[in-house]
């Protein structure tokens, strides 16, 4: 699937959750809207009720990054798709420290 494509679900979605009472709000709306004028593909709201983040799809060339991010206001958190498909982290007891399992049983990362 295309950035674009995706960008265009995630628009489709953003409306039809526009459209449920209670789940948006005008600054939320501004917010998209804002994005969406300055080269977002789509985005998506995450959290429950009081708190949240902003996900948005943005071409991956920093002058619109920044544009999107300006007009905003809002902090970035980079990140990375998974080729991998789901996964699940695991506590270890002793330690506290973290590893990585994909579905299959199998660590990603075997040298925590």
């Amino acid at each position: 699937i295309s950035p674009e494509e995706l960008g265009t679900y995630l628009d489709v979605t953003w409306e039809l959750k526009k459209s449920i009472a209670g789940v948006t709000s005008p600054t939320l709306n501004r917010q998209y809207a804002m994005a969406m004028l300055n080269g977002a593909l789509g985005g998506k709201i995450t959290g429950a009720g009081a708190g949240g983040c902003w996900f948005f799809l943005v071409p991956p060339n920093s002058t619109t990054r920044a544009k999107v991010r300006n007009a905003l206001g809002l902090r970035e958190i980079p990140f990375q798709i998974a080729r991998r498909g789901v996964g699940t982290w695991d506590r270890w007891a002793l330690g506290g420290r973290y590893r990585a399992y994909r579905a299959g049983g199998g660590s990603l990362l075997p040298g925590l």
